[in-house]
């Protein structure tokens, strides 16, 4: 599986994979000026575009995710709603500057596997 990663994801994908593997908990907006410093893009952008597709490609990989909290067991803990005054009538940016993303378990072995040439064993089983 991850050779067939290695031959589908681009080099922009895995400056984002770099980024945030050496920046945990970085938002969007911090991916964005560490992979194109000094670059400013407007949300309706081609860049922009390019850039949640990027995100949205490594998200439902399974590579990155949006930070998550865990119980003693390793279960992710629901979300409570945040309530403002009023909402807002502009959608989420593309660069967002609170949501905070990090490398799923398998990312992380994704990395250590193209790094550093270490094959992960997943599951109990023996290594075919």
């Amino acid at each position: 599986m991850f050779i067939q990663w290695i031959e589908m994801y681009s080099e922009a994908h895995f400056a984002v994979i770099q980024f945030i593997y050496k920046n945990v908990g970085c938002t969007r907006l911090e991916i964005w000026e560490g992979v194109h410093p000094g670059q400013r893009v407007r949300d309706d952008s081609p860049d922009a575009d390019l850039f949640r597709l990027l995100i949205h490609d490594l998200s439902t990989g399974r590579i990155v995710r949006q930070h998550r909290e865990t119980d003693y067991a390793g279960h992710f803990v629901k979300k409570t709603p945040k309530r403002t005054g009023t909402p807002s009538r502009l959608m989420t940016s593309a660069f967002d500057d609170e949501q905070q993303y990090e490398l799923t378990q398998l990312g992380s072995q994704f990395v250590r596997y193209t790094v550093e040439g270490v094959m992960p064993r997943i599951g109990a089983g023996p290594v075919i």
